[in-house]
């Protein structure tokens, strides 16, 4: 595949209207092209309202509310229930077996690379009190807190990352 030239918003979209956000192995495999892309354009979910409409066109197959969110508002795609069980159920490991049981519980289990940003992204939104609050209320902290058991040191600074970007978003509104 010749990077340069496929590394376009189109092949984003396109990847993003496949891709669940899971730890699955072809999920994982998008996310690969999607950090590719990334690095080569500076283009991720992020970068347009075509690119976060169409992942949020396939996570509504899993969670309805997320047709409601939007690059301004993005707390509709956290969902509390499923959110929740990835909290119970995190594999602090990520390993999965082809073709086993296990592997198709991967497709139930969110991807820590893909949605500790989308928690990030939330805090830099959140524009009022109700916004962090919101975030308590749909597990979306508890899953970053979670993930700091991860034996992926990446994972772990992402999720500290989150964590203390939570803990000064608290502050200032505590403070104002």
């Amino acid at each position: 595949m010749d990077i340069l030239n496929n590394s376009n918003e189109s092949v984003l979209i396109g990847i993003l209207g496949m891709y669940t956000g899971s730890v699955g192995r072809a999920d994982r495999i998008l996310l690969d092209v999607m950090k590719t892309i990334d690095n080569v354009r500076a283009l991720n979910i992020l970068s347009s309202n075509e690119t976060w409409n169409a992942f949020k066109d396939t996570w509504s197959q899993f969670e309805v509310e997320a047709v409601g969110s939007t690059l301004s508002s993005p707390f509709a795609l956290i969902d509390t229930e499923i959110t929740s069980r990835n909290v119970i159920n995190f594999d602090v490991g990520r390993e999965t077996k082809e073709g086993s049981e296990q592997d198709q519980k991967a497709y139930e289990r969110y991807d820590p690379e893909f949605w500790l940003p989308i928690v990030g992204y939330c805090l830099d939104k959140a524009s009022h009190q109700s916004d962090l609050t919101l975030l308590i209320d749909t597990s979306a902290i508890e899953y970053a807190l979670v993930c700091m058991s991860s034996k992926n040191e990446e994972i772990r600074q992402m999720s500290g990352s989150v964590l203390v970007r939570w803990e000064r978003s608290c502050q200032v509104w505590l403070f104002r």
